[in-house]
């Protein structure tokens, strides 16, 4: 995903700087790391950092980000096809910007302790095997920018998109396969440096808010198989040529309708593509 790679890179090179410091916090750092280290009951492609001792500081720890004070600012461990599960003192880690898990199979519900990671930019645990209801504390992360949940076995809820209002600086909420259940809410359309949100093989239901299709930062919609109904702004079904041929449907719903895009011009600086087909580009 290189938005998630030129993220990480863009913080390595002006906010991460390696060095350890003795100070309690930065102690107490280490030790949340540790247990998070002894949650992993399986390493199978032997990928784990084994650097990560109680005889080292942090800083050198692989995967590990630390900043001037020798606290973690960022844990980075995706796709090690680790087994085991998120522990709750993970969310002790209050200086945290990014969180990196994807591309394991890390399983249970995530914590709610990882609500007091107020400082939170980022955020991945797509591709894993975490389980529950997508929990709605997510709509207190009010840092968050990048938030990916995908390829889980989450049940059904909407509770997140409930709160999604307070996530005033969400630039991407990445949500497919999820089964998130219930409606778009219109507050999304308030959110001023919204770019992607991808909820496709999901169960969303009623109308898609007009407001959304009049956002100046949205550049990507993915909503392909889901329950969705109502009409389309004129605009987007009349004057928008379809990439897949033809013209916009003027209504969402049956299986007619599963299989239609829609583009707008890169030079307008507004919405590029609107996608409700269940094969629209995958995430890079």
């Amino acid at each position: 995903m290189a938005n998630i790679l030129s993220f990480f890179v863009s913080i390595s090179v002006t906010i991460f700087v390696p060095l350890c410091m003795a100070a309690t916090s930065f102690n107490d750092d280490q030790s949340v790391l540790l247990e998070f280290k002894a949650h992993i009951a399986s390493n199978p492609h032997n990928v784990w950092p084994y650097n990560w001792s109680s005889a080292t500081g942090v800083c050198i720890w692989t995967g590990v980000s630390s900043g001037v004070s020798g606290r973690v600012m960022a844990l980075n461990l995706p796709n090690m096809i680790l087994h085991g599960d998120i522990p709750p003192p993970l969310g002790n880690l209050s200086f945290l910007l990014a969180l990196n898990v994807s591309g394991n199979c890390f399983n249970g519900d995530l914590p709610s302790e990882l609500a007091k990671l107020h400082g939170l930019e980022l955020m991945d645990s797509s591709n894993n095997e975490l389980s529950g209801e997508i929990p709605s504390w997510f709509g207190n992360l009010t840092e968050l920018r990048h938030l990916s949940l995908f390829g889980n076995n989450f049940i059904g809820s909407g509770s997140i998109l409930s709160s999604i209002g307070n996530l005033t600086n969400l630039r991407e909420l990445y949500l497919a396969a999820t089964d998130i259940a219930g409606e778009i809410p219109r507050e999304i359309g308030n959110l001023r440096d919204f770019q992607v949100f991808d909820a496709r093989n999901s169960s969303l239901t009623g109308s898609i808010p007009e407001n959304i299709f009049n956002m100046s930062s949205l550049k990507w919609i993915y909503l392909g198989n889901n329950k969705l109904s109502g009409t389309l702004p004129i605009d987007i079904r009349c004057n928008q040529r379809n990439p897949m041929g033809g013209r916009q449907p003027s209504e969402l719903g049956g299986a007619g309708h599963r299989r239609n895009g829609a583009h707008r011009s890169h030079s307008t600086g507004y919405l590029q593509h609107v996608f409700f087909e269940d094969d629209s580009p995958r995430k890079q």
